[in-house]
């Protein structure tokens, strides 16, 4: 413990913190997690409760039922937790919370206190697997129906909103709640609950019964199960499952990946994201079979993670297919499909950047045109500095050709910083 303890004395800043969350991934750490509990402050103490989050540890038990009862819950660190001691302490209370909330009669209208204490215990259900937290989602479950009638905010948290807010889009919050659950922590007893949930009540249930699939069954099977749903009343379940994937460029992995949390403040961020590479990479027929869906707004947003690391919300269906695109392909025609479908996207949108994105993982040749419709698209969120981005990542143009693209640009959105560079090289 020592030795580990003196690494951690040299380390500082965002080094350090790094250091002790990556401490959680092995139950030796445990004496160290608990040392730094006792002998730090600040962030550092938090990872470290973090940590410990993780793992049955009795000596952290009285910790985490005095931050429970907090007006924040201890969200910030329970949030967290996977262990079964930490999972049962906060189910007892999340259990009070949601029986009494469900007394009330339909078209009940949450307070804003009550609200907040709504959205911290959601947080504090999220990858947790004992039975008394298994007996929470039954309960969420039977009283889905009824809380669909409540009135409250649309926006769960900063991650998880809704286009329109209906009693039917409120019927997807727990059970997308219990998906990203199952990514948080695919243990195998959430794998059975939601197979039980989803033969018991159907309908959004489903959503977790395929992402639990996504760790569990190869391609092919997954394809053969679930895809003909598409073509069914349940393709909705299916398109929020999906969308909760995208194409990892770095692993060259099908990855689902969820985002949650509120910023409250600096020192009360919950702000958090999880993902998970999935058993196999989708099998291609995915892909085509969605070229063949009508586009379509869905009604829940979901987010993914770009390679540069940053977060964005769905706005469209065509999101959802275009997150999706491997680097690859084995099939040509898939491949061909795929290049027809976001080219007539791309003339209906006049100039969207999704489809420039899209279309450039087909390895189609983005041309001048194509970006001059992007410039005109949203003028107002067009700038000298995102046209250089823009040029760099999703074209293949030579030096030359940029230059004489600069040329034809009004004077304000000509970056002479970015033609400097390509003089100069």
């Amino acid at each position: 413990m020592q030795e580990t303890l003196n690494k951690i004395a040299k380390l500082k800043g965002g080094e350090k913190l790094d250091f002790i969350k990556n401490l959680a991934n092995d139950a030796k750490n445990i004496p160290v997690l608990l040392h730094l509990v006792e002998n730090e402050k600040g962030y550092n103490k938090e990872y470290a409760l973090q940590g410990l989050t993780r793992f049955d540890v009795a000596e952290a038990l009285p910790i985490f039922k005095k931050l429970l009862k907090s007006k924040s819950k201890g969200e910030k660190i329970l949030l967290h937790g996977t262990s079964d001691m930490v999972s049962d302490l906060v189910a007892e209370e999340i259990h009070t919370f949601f029986t009494k909330l469900f007394q009330n009669e339909k078209s009940y209208c949450l307070s804003v206190d009550n609200f907040e204490d709504f959205q911290r215990f959601l947080s504090l259900i999220l990858g947790k697997a004992s039975e008394k937290m298994r007996n929470i989602y039954r309960l969420l479950a039977e009283n889905n129906d009824k809380f669909a009638s409540f009135n409250f905010k649309s926006s769960i948290n900063q991650h998880f909103n809704f286009y329109t807010f209906t009693k039917e889009t409120k019927k997807k919050i727990f059970p997308q709640t219990f998906a990203l659950s199952i990514i948080r922590n695919p243990d195998q007893r959430l794998i059975t609950l939601a197979a039980e949930l989803t033969q018991k009540y159907g309908e959004n249930w489903l959503t977790a019964k395929m992402v639990a699939s996504f760790f569990t069954e190869k391609a092919e099977v997954l394809f053969e199960k679930y895809s003909p749903l598409l073509l069914s009343k349940e393709k909705t379940y299916i398109l929020d499952a999906l969308a909760l994937l995208y194409f990892n460029k770095k692993t060259e992995k099908h990855t689902a990946i969820a985002q949650w949390g509120n910023y409250y403040d600096e020192r009360n961020d919950t702000s958090t994201y999880f993902s998970r590479e999935i058993k196999e990479n989708l099998d291609e027929r995915w892909l085509e079979i969605l070229t063949e869906i009508e586009p379509e707004k869905i009604a829940l947003q979901t987010y993914f993670s770009l390679s540069a690391g940053v977060a964005a919300a769905y706005e469209s269906y065509d999101q959802i297919l275009q997150a999706l695109l491997p680097k690859n392909f084995e099939n040509q025609f898939i491949k061909e499909k795929l290049v027809t479908y976001f080219l007539k996207r791309e003339k209906a949108e006049k100039g969207a950047s999704l489809y420039i994105d899209a279309l450039n993982l087909l390895q189609v040749p983005i041309i001048e045109a194509i970006i001059e419709k992007w410039i005109a698209y949203k003028p107002e969120a067009v700038s000298k500095y995102n046209i250089p981005i823009m040029l760099n990542n999703n074209t293949r143009w030579t030096d030359e050709q940029k230059l004489n693209f600069y040329k034809k640009l009004p004077a304000n959105l000509v970056n002479q910083d970015a033609i400097k560079k390509l003089q100069n090289k």
